[in-house]
């Protein structure tokens, strides 16, 4: 099954179909296939190379859906076809939900990014650390305490369970796997409880860099959740939808969807052959062995914690009105929403100049060229002398695990999304699509 549509004013999603037929029939062949063709040649073969099971993907153009398409679907078994109220467990989206909290409360005095951790979480003044991971040698003293500005910009020395591709990364990580600190499962099941519990365990867990010396993809936003939560006297849940979710009308976000919307909810798959990338053979899949026989995805369970790096469950309808948020800086309705100063922290690189000009090819590989992080975002420069000005900048991205990919471009308005839900992340071609919607899209 496939939905493309190109711009057009809102209608109901029933006579959606008709309408596209009808538009399409009065476009010349040539405008029919600059629009749509360029597009689904790049995404449609993931589907019927049996790469991913659908896709729902879309682009807008400051602020409005300029194209949207989908193919295949969330769920095959209730052939549930991916629109824009489809529910996607986002992953690592949730780290900039996670930020943007952080900015709001620090906004509002309630925080301060320069805060050590040990202020609201006395467990992190005795943390040590295991130079690279490892447990061959000494463990130190941290040359300086973890602050909130670290764990925003993953510079914090802590790890996680498994890197980006699924693997391992060092003792220490391994130790996290073992003991089913901040795992995927523990999403799920949690032997250590809620969040405050998983944080105590990480606690006792050496740090693998002194921070401020090396980019690390890792449990920090999991830290922060812990922070709002204690800054807040309010479960990660509860604070985010009153500091975020109700402000910005985000009506399908949620850590845990209600049994009413489970039919909305697109299914996790996994796929039974392992390829380097997700374009070059040809896979298939099978339901989420991470997850619970009785379950289609995350965000249905109540036995697991709720977290702050991974843990959000949304729809594309949503995540646009974030993409939006961003594009203007920080401005609701034409209202500050949160500050321009602290929007900054989320729209400049804030890494190191000792860290270099691709901080993130260590986690990311070659799509972390020309790359850096903010406070919630990652950033694309064009070139080095551009890293600290986002004049200079290409795009902002994001992803997550489960192969959904995002961007904006600050500089011609235009935001993509994509979204699937299969694991392990493969690197889905968003560059390659940013740099199609940019020809299609980026004239004034």
């Amino acid at each position: 099954m496939v939905i493309s549509k190109i711009p057009k004013p809102t209608i109901s999603s029933a006579l959606a179909f008709l309408a596209i037929i009808s538009l399409a029939s009065n476009l010349s062949a040539f405008e029919v296939n600059r629009t749509l063709d360029t597009f689904e040649k790049i995404l449609d073969p993931l589907v019927d190379k049996n790469q991913i099971p659908g896709y729902y993907f879309s682009i807008s153009k400051d602020g409005n859906m300029v194209y949207e398409r989908s193919k295949g679907y969330a769920d095959i078994a209730s052939r549930l076809i991916p629109q824009e109220d489809t529910l996607f467990s986002i992953q690592g989206f949730t780290t900039l939900f996670t930020a943007l909290t952080i900015l709001k409360l620090a906004d509002e005095g309630v925080i301060e990014i320069s805060d050590p951790v040990e202020k609201y979480i006395p467990e992190f003044s005795e943390m040590t650390v295991a130079p690279n991971g490892m447990y061959d040698r000494d463990q130190e003293i941290p040359k300086t305490e973890v602050t909130l500005q670290h764990l925003l910009t993953h510079t914090s020395g802590l790890t996680r369970a498994t890197n980006v591709r699924g693997g391992v990364a060092n003792d220490v990580a391994e130790s996290f796997r073992q003991n089913e600190i901040m795992t995927m499962t523990s999403m799920i099941e949690s032997e250590w409880g809620g969040l405050k519990g998983q944080v105590s365990a990480l606690s006792e867990m050496p740090l693998t860099s002194h921070p401020g010396e090396s980019f690390q993809f890792s449990v920090g936003y999991d830290v922060l959740g812990r922070v709002i939560e204690i800054a807040t006297r309010k479960p990660l849940s509860k604070a985010m939808e009153k500091l975020l979710f109700e402000p910005l009308s985000l009506k399908d976000t949620t850590f845990l969807v209600e049994p009413d919307d489970w039919w909305r909810l697109a299914r996790m798959y996994s796929t039974k052959i392992l390829s380097a990338n997700l374009q070059q053979r040809t896979t298939t899949f099978k339901p989420a062995t991470v997850l619970l026989k009785n379950m289609k995805n995350f965000g249905m369970s109540t036995e697991g914690y709720v977290s702050g790096a991974a843990g959000l469950i949304s729809s594309a309808r949503d995540f646009r009105l974030i993409q939006d948020l961003i594009l203007r800086k920080g401005r609701l309705n034409g209202e500050v929403f949160i500050s321009e100063e602290k929007m900054k922290l989320l729209l400049v690189h804030q890494l190191p100049k000792s860290l270099g000009d691709a901080p993130l090819r260590t986690s990311l590989g070659p799509i972390g060229k020309n790359s850096g992080a903010t406070a919630g975002l990652l950033v694309r420069w064009e070139s080095e002398d551009g890293m600290y000005d986002p004049q200079k900048y290409d795009f902002y991205f994001g992803g997550g695990l489960a192969n959904t990919v995002f961007w904006i471009d600050p500089n011609t308005g235009i935001s993509g999304l994509f979204l699937t839900q299969i694991l392990p992340f493969r690197f889905p071609p968003f560059e390659r699509l940013e740099n199609l919607a940019e020809k299609r899209f980026g004239g004034t």
